[in-house]
């Protein structure tokens, strides 16, 4: 029947306006505040200049992940180099990852269940904040995720492999995803043994390279730098492994903590029970879920980054597959209440995010937009400028770009704080002589919250800024300035 896609595409072309809109009122209203997208833009535009060095983290872009997948949409980028073609990309994945998981759905639970199942994807938290946040390659995984299980469950070994291959550009970790698939294959009827083994191999070998070798190499390191986030556990990839067996509670300890509390419920909410139904899902997402359990920063245990878009596309299968047990075993009309239930539960579930959403969208109280923008516009074109973080976004279209937050942030100046940064350069910050530009706003949450952490470190930081190297005011509006040298 028509219906049967249309309503489908249609549901998705009018989340695709709505969101079109929001993010580029965050985009206009500078809700862009981390420097994420300022970092992939800017290295997608050092790309296309035959450059792999990013100045907003001053590490050489593949020397952070294994971001190859930035490769292959580095035309779309090409014909509109600017940050919001990365946002709608990722938009794009999102809502192709809604339509594919319809489809999917549509197969085993008709097309009322399917539509429905679609638009609580849509609608689940984690992945509004994995949109509402900045860009990561990550994020572009979801499609690829449905597209791999749809392949599995058809035995398209073929799109199976095609499919395994996309993910693995994106980022080191998804390797472990087909790792996962490898292992689930070798105890499934529906996976031949080769294909299964191959894969297992497949994934552990270019896991291992990726983490190995590869990363390290374009960082100058002997080690991954994100093994940081895992110190307690060894300073190395092989220590982390052989700990995590040879000393368990210290895993165990991580994993049951409370911050892994809370993740779990803002992550699955209402869905867990449905997902436990289905472990198979949770197996085939586990070594994720792992990455953040284990890890000690904040930030991997939060669904308010573009985390969440990669373990989403397992909750949801595993709903689909509870749904599917339940349509079997029970009535109809026992059916339709689980299913109300589900609705119900999903609803209330994001209404307790609103707030959350609107902040992300605009934090601005003051509506100074466009004064913002004056400031933005009177910074020359490709002048080298160090920013504070509203206006790193804007400025990402060129070759130096610096972040005022390496000033005076303890990660980047107290030598013991950068031996346990991700962005570890090995020295402090200086800024390079190529800068002649500051754009400051002193009201910024991230210098303000470091002046409360550290007052005395980082005001002394902002202040020799300042006078060693004779900075002149060129405009100004309330706490926002525009200094040269």
């Amino acid at each position: 029947m028509l219906n049967d896609r249309y309503l489908p595409i249609g549901l998705c072309a009018v989340a695709f306006f709505i969101w079109c809109f929001l993010l580029c009122y965050k985009y206009v209203h500078f809700g862009y505040n981390d420097w994420d997208l300022a970092f992939f833009t800017q290295a997608c535009w050092q790309l296309l200049h035959c450059s792999q060095y990013t100045s907003v983290t001053g590490i050489n872009y593949f020397g952070d992940h294994s971001y190859f997948i930035t490769l292959l949409i580095l035309p779309f980028f090409a014909l509109a180099p600017h940050p919001l073609t990365l946002v709608l990309l990722k938009l794009m994945a999102y809502l192709v990852s809604a339509y594919l998981f319809y489809k999917i759905a549509y197969e085993s639970l008709g097309q009322k269940t399917a539509v429905i199942l679609m638009v609580l994807y849509l609608a689940f938290p984690a992945n509004i904040f994995s949109v509402l946040y900045e860009f990561n390659p990550e994020s572009l995984a979801p499609p690829i995720l449905f597209w791999m299980f749809m392949a599995f469950q058809r035995r398209q070994w073929r799109a199976y492999l095609i499919a395994s291959i996309l993910l693995m550009l994106i980022k080191e970790n998804m390797a472990l995803i087909v790792c996962a698939y490898g292992l689930y294959g070798i105890f499934s009827k529906k996976c031949p043994p080769k294909i299964a083994w191959f894969n297992l191999f497949l994934g552990a070998g270019v896991f291992y390279s990726l983490v190995i070798y590869v990363v390290p190499y374009f960082r100058h390191l002997a080690y991954h730098p994100f093994v940081v986030r895992y110190e307690y556990l060894g300073q190395n990839i092989g220590e982390i492994i052989f700990n995590l067996f040879a000393q368990p509670h210290k895993a165990l300890h991580a994993i049951f903590s409370g911050m892994n509390v809370k993740y779990f419920k803002s992550l699955f909410g209402p869905l867990l029970l449905p997902v436990l139904i289905s472990w198979q899902f949770l197996f085939l997402a586990s070594p994720i879920l792992l990455q953040h359990m284990l890890s000690d920063n904040p930030s991997e245990h939060s669904i308010y980054y573009h985390y969440g878009s990669t373990i989403t596309p397992f909750i949801f299968m595993a709903v689909m597959c509870a749904l599917n047990l339940c349509f079997k075993r029970f009535s109809r009309r026992l059916f339709n209440a689980i299913l109300f239930l589900l609705i119900f539960s999903v609803t209330a579930f994001l209404f307790c995010f609103l707030d959350a959403f609107v902040y992300k969208l605009n934090y601005h109280p003051d509506h100074l937009e466009a004064v913002r923008w004056d400031f933005v516009k009177a910074v020359p074109f490709q002048t080298g400028v160090i920013a504070t973080f509203d206006y790193l976004t804007p400025l990402s279209s060129r070759e130096y770009l610096y972040a005022f937050h390496k000033v005076y942030d303890e990660s980047y100046q107290n030598p013991q704080e950068i031996k346990s940064n991700e962005l570890n350069t090995g020295k402090s910050f200086v800024l390079p002589d190529q800068v002649r530009y500051a754009l400051i706003d002193f009201k910024d949450p991230w210098l303000n919250r470091s002046l409360k952490l550290w007052p005395q470190a980082s005001s002394k930081r902002i202040q020799m800024f300042f006078k060693r190297d004779n900075w002149k005011v060129i405009k100004r509006y309330g706490s926002i300035v525009l200094l040269k040298r």
